[in-house]
């Protein structure tokens, strides 16, 4: 499968050197199915168009179960999803109707594992319970995550093939989302978008931060960090905060924002 990547914007899937491209990719043998992949803002834009065009054999987009409606009706720690994830399930639906797959990432809402140990018995593992909570749904035909050792692998491949959650699930997820969920910026989601008025993009800040903090790859979210055509370094010397309270979901950029650019713009 050959992905468009971070699509965010809908030009970007009617580019005919794109097509071009992938057209004679697949008559010379070097791709077999075209797909595009993205977790930014007008991600729902972008996977309408992609699935009505009928050009995208796949969808590839961020997804877990602090984005699901289905864990808000059942969950007392979940909090507001944007509109973008209210939109998911009905596009990943729509998705199955047309006979293009569907591909989850991010599915352990910043994958912080540690925080989980304590609360984990008999077995059962935070990572196994999002990992069945999103593939219980019958619209999801795979998740991808990354496996950085043996005992990773082990452990994420005890959730390998579920089609339904356990019993032991919803506690363990609960747990993560009171311990975690107000620091966890959402994919997709973008309300904070026009919160600052120096053009800081405030939630691609807040991914290459969750590579460095919660994932653990400081290069990987530097070299990303670097990408950006903006960045957070007018938070430095910002005293009016006016991103405070921008996050619906609780997030401090006001106080995040800062110490991420120090982190990474090195």
């Amino acid at each position: 499968m050959y992905f468009n990547h971070a699509v965010n914007d809908p030009a970007r899937l009617k580019n005919p050197e794109w097509h071009e491209f992938v057209t004679q990719a697949r008559k010379q043998g070097k791709i077999r199915f075209v797909g595009m992949s993205g977790h930014a803002g007008n991600l729902a834009e972008c996977l309408d168009y992609a699935i009505d065009s009928g050009n995208c054999d796949v969808i590839l987009c961020a997804h877990n179960f602090g984005q699901d409606p289905r864990f808000f009706n059942a969950s007392p720690a979940a909090s507001i999803s944007s509109r973008d994830n209210l939109k998911l399930p009905r596009l990943m639906a729509k998705a199955k109707q047309h006979g293009v797959g569907v591909v989850v990432m991010k599915t352990l809402m910043g994958a912080r594992l540690n925080d989980m140990r304590p609360y984990e018995s008999g077995g059962a593992t935070f990572s196994q319970a999002a990992f069945r909570w999103v593939l219980s749904n019958q619209n999801v035909d795979a998740l991808i995550v990354s496996m950085t050792s043996q005992p990773m692998i082990d452990e994420y491949l005890g959730a390998s093939g579920a089609r339904a959650t356990a019993a032991t699930d919803l506690p363990l997820l609960n747990r993560y989302a009171t311990i975690n969920g107000d620091s966890q910026c959402r994919p997709a989601c973008n309300e904070c978008a026009n919160a600052c008025p120096y053009g800081v993009p405030i939630a691609d800040v807040m991914r290459t931060r969750m590579y460095a903090r919660d994932y653990g790859d400081l290069r990987f979210a530097r070299t990303e960090y670097a990408m950006l055509s903006s960045n957070a370094a007018a938070c430095l010397t910002c005293d009016s905060k006016p991103c405070a309270g921008a996050c619906p979901h609780g997030i401090a950029t006001d106080i995040l924002l800062a110490p991420t650019h120090r982190m990474l713009a090195t």
